[in-house]
């Protein structure tokens, strides 16, 4: 029973922790991005593909235009960073972990280098 309300409630977690918004006013009109994908220029971004919802709320506030973006609760994504603290930053000094692509600059298990870096 505890398998099967937990998977249940999973269905829900991108309403609580999830770096799309959940409901846009831009320009009068109400959109609903958790529902629906909009391109970044719909909003007036200057980039391709996804929006940041995140800059998007806070350019709206700062220009108090009756703009708003309604985040979840944590307005985080798998794939973004939380956290930019000094403690961070010295783990993945310490990890070597650096932003980009990583896997061209990785050595193989056998000892060869990748083919993009050998050139």
């Amino acid at each position: 029973m505890l398998i099967v309300v937990s998977y249940a409630v999973s269905f829900f977690l991108p309403l609580l922790a999830n770096n799309i918004a959940l409901i846009v006013h831009y320009n009068g009109g109400y959109y609903f991005p958790i529902a629906r994908y909009h391109n970044a220029s719909e909003f007036g971004q200057n980039a391709f593909g996804d929006p940041d919802y995140r800059a998007l709320k806070q350019t709206s506030a700062a220009a108090h235009n009756g703009n708003w973006v309604l985040m979840p609760v944590i307005p985080y994504g798998p794939m973004n960073r939380s956290s930019t603290s000094r403690a961070h930053r010295r783990i993945h000094r310490r990890l070597r972990i650096r932003s980009g692509p990583t896997i061209a600059a990785a050595t193989c298990w056998s000892g060869w280098r990748t083919a993009s870096t050998s050139r």
